[in-house]
């Protein structure tokens, strides 16, 4: 956490143009609270490579206990695995081609020239996993952080419907923060969220979607015959574009009702 991340600061040459956005993509996040990218925006073998360090950490948290379970898994047998930090337990996660195609999409959502890595962690779902990850919104893990954010959930398999795609509100950015309640051992959900007008996002591997963080959104089980997984990371502005001077007034201004309040 706290790492400042630009296009020259050690990690090598841009991806490729298609890891970019278009004015429309931008245009519905900022619209929409989210965007999914339906497009793979990384090479297949380099997708490859980073699953692989991913399946690694998460084999090693079976073994040390440090995994999260937001299902209602067997002890050792998470239902929804998640580790979170996974940069942190393999540093070469962020030297990967995967990674810079996140920072770029960070750098195009938000607007500005560095953006900052805030978090990340990994999440699999296993196949024929019933369990579903409730409606949430990430301010309420993290209430001190309600400037601009771009979370990257980036699909390391073609993901639909059928395999927990992820689920989002159109315009919940613009809601106030919910009260959450237990789901799972160690997951929360969003009390009472009523999902009427929910978006679901298929991507192919390699795909993207990217949100705010009011934006409601969760996935549901995965009862196909693989495995569902996907490397979650959240970056916000590291320079002073205008984009990051959100004051309580701008807040209040749009509607938004800040966190301190």
């Amino acid at each position: 956490m706290g790492n400042t991340v630009t296009a020259m600061a050690g990690l090598g040459a841009l991806p490729p143009g298609r890891a970019r956005l278009t004015t429309e993509e931008v245009r519905r996040f900022r619209t929409d609270g989210f965007v999914a990218v339906e497009r793979p925006v990384v090479d297949r073998s380099e997708l490859a490579r980073a699953g692989i360090r991913l399946h690694r950490v998460l084999a090693a948290s079976l073994d040390d206990g440090s995994f999260h379970d937001l299902g209602d898994g067997r002890p050792g047998r998470p239902e929804i695995h998640e580790v979170p930090h996974v940069s942190r337990r393999d540093p070469g996660l962020p030297r990967t081609s995967v990674y810079r195609a996140m920072v770029t999409l960070a750098r195009d959502v938000l607007g500005c020239e560095r953006v900052r890595h805030h978090f990340d962690h990994a999440i699999l779902k296993p196949p024929h996993t019933a369990a579903e990850t409730g409606w949430h919104q990430d301010i309420w893990f993290d209430p001190g952080h309600d400037d601009p954010m771009a979370t990257i959930w980036m699909s390391f398999v073609d993901v639909d419907d059928q395999s927990g795609c992820m689920r989002y509100l159109p315009g919940s950015q613009s809601l106030a923060i919910r009260h959450h309640v237990q789901s799972g051992r160690d997951g929360r959900r969003g009390a009472d969220v009523d999902a009427t007008g929910a978006v679901s996002c298929p991507l192919p591997a390699g795909g993207v979607s990217i949100h705010g963080a009011r934006t409601l959104h969760g996935s549901g089980p995965n009862p196909s015959d693989s495995p569902r997984l996907a490397w979650i990371v959240k970056f916000v502005p590291e320079d002073r574009s205008p984009v990051r001077l959100v004051t309580r007034r701008t807040l209040e201004r749009v509607g938004l009702r800040h966190p301190a309040a």
